[in-house]
Formats: C-alpha cells, sequence, structure tokens
C-alpha cells in the first residue's frame, strides 16, 4: 500500500514521460503485491470451507475499485486538478497501508 501511495504521489510531482512512466511502473508493481498479498493473508486466515466467503469481498472490492475509481477520480480532478487528484489519492493509500498495519494480524 505504501509503494502505490509513492508512487501516487510520485504521478502528481512528475514533471516528464519518464517520471510519470517510472510511477506507473511502481503503481503496476505495488497493486500486483497488494492483491497478492491480501489474498494470501485471507487464505491463511481461513479455512477450506470458508475461503471463497472470505475471498468474495475483497473480489468485490477490486471490481467496484475498478469500475467507480476513474468516475470517482475524474470527478476530483475537474474539481482540484491533477497533481491534488494524485495526492489525495496517494495520502488514502498511506492512510489504509497504516490502518491495516494496525489491525490486520500477521500471518504465516
Amino acid at each position: 500500500l505504501g509503494l502505490v501511495g509513492c508512487s501516487m504521489v510520485g504521478l502528481g510531482m512528475a514533471e516528464s514521460m519518464e517520471q510519470m512512466f517510472a510511477a506507473r511502473l511502481l503503481t503496476g508493481a505495488g497493486a500486483a503485491f497488494m492483491m497478492s498479498g491480501a489474498t494470501m493473508a485471507v487464505s491463511d486466515m481461513s479455512t477450506p470451507l470458508n475461503r471463497a466467503r472470505m475471498l468474495s469481498p475483497i473480489m468485490t472490492a477490486l471490481s467496484a475499485g475498478t469500475v467507480l475509481g476513474p468516475a470517482i477520480g475524474g470527478g476530483l480532478m475537474a474539481s482540484v486538478g491533477l497533481p491534488q487528484t494524485l495526492y489525495v489519492v496517494g495520502g488514502l493509500f498511506f492512510l489504509n497501508a497504516a490502518v491495516s498495519r494496525a489491525f490486520i494480524p500477521e500471518t504465516l
């Protein structure tokens, strides 16, 4: 989550296409780490009997974010501008990382 937060702030601060490309590369890597980590953690905390029920909210949230994210981000961008929108998104990812670290137990 922190990697995606950093990449969003980096996108907001980017002054060239190369910097934007590097920030988007970090966003993709962070999103891949985030989803695989979340899936593994939930799989570790569930039993084979309730695994599907435990994983379905994660998949639903991913789908909802894919649908709603561009609409919400586009509206925010139209009202405050692109860099500010990316700073807000980055801040929300940092907040999510802190809350997750505080409340989600470590799994092995």
